[in-house]
């Protein structure tokens, strides 16, 4: 399941990964990669059962440049709280700087996302990380895994140096283009969703590219069919039990 969200739209979403766009928007006058992002992601993740994936927009379809950038107006004030809430909440911010751009705003945000806790997911993480080569998944040891950010950083921004040398110092991953920054994201995604699980259906262990209680599609309808029949689970699992009655 994928959906996008954009500012100023507030929407519960349960369980879904939440990922953040931010990054380079120049008041509207950037080239609108948020919504390139977001089609892509559309295209990966609107037709999987097993993944719930919600994007969090915040460039804005409806602003107005003559809005005062200033607490005292209500659409600022509207707009900066609902990007805030929407970083803090999400599970993935993912910036992208482009060139010929200041992104005061992003470089803020940046230093902010710097400082926060590393991400918690399975010990695995950072190894995966490390053996696709990038950069900066080896500067984490021990329970450091990444921070909660991906960067994309032109070569052509204004601060480049300085936004290498955060993320290297604070271990945020960098990716050197689009195509390594989707690979970035659809690994967060299986981390988030990933965990092992012992099927109600044969008993295996195993994670679950299926998702749920079960490994496959074959064993939920197996063990849902069981329980139709008026079954327990002490009676699902006796093994003597034929699997051809079910």
């Amino acid at each position: 399941m994928y959906k996008e969200i954009k500012s100023p739209e507030i929407e519960q979403v349960g369980d879904s990964f939440g990922i953040f766009l931010a990054g380079t928007i120049d008041g509207g006058k950037a080239v609108d990669w948020q919504r390139e992002m977001s089609v892509t992601l559309s295209t990966i993740y609107s037709n999987r059962k097993d993944r719930s994936v919600v994007v969090y927009n915040p460039r804005r379809d409806a602003w107005d440049p003559s809005w005062a950038a200033d607490m005292s107006e209500p659409k600022f004030r509207e707009q900066v709280g609902w990007e805030a809430e929407h970083m803090d909440d999400c599970d993935l911010v993912v910036m992208n700087l482009l060139g010929g751009s200041d992104s005061i705003i992003s470089m803020l945000e940046l230093g902010l996302l710097a400082k926060e806790e590393p991400m918690v997911y399975v010990p695995r993480m950072r190894d995966d990380f490390v053996e696709r080569g990038w950069k900066n998944a080896a500067r984490c040891t021990g329970s450091d895994f990444p921070k909660k950010i991906i960067v994309l950083c032109s070569d052509e921004f204004r601060r480049k140096g300085n936004v290498d040398f955060i993320c290297e110092r604070h271990s945020i991953l960098q990716a050197r283009d689009e195509a390594q920054l989707i690979e970035m994201i659809e690994a967060h995604v299986e981390e988030f969703y990933y965990k092992e699980i012992k099927c109600k259906e044969c008993g295996t262990m195993t994670h679950t590219p299926f998702g749920g209680d079960y490994c496959s599609e074959v064993c939920e309808k197996k063990y849902l069919a069981y329980l139709n029949k008026g079954l327990n689970d002490d009676e699902h699992l006796d093994t003597s039990a034929s699997i051809t009655d079910w």
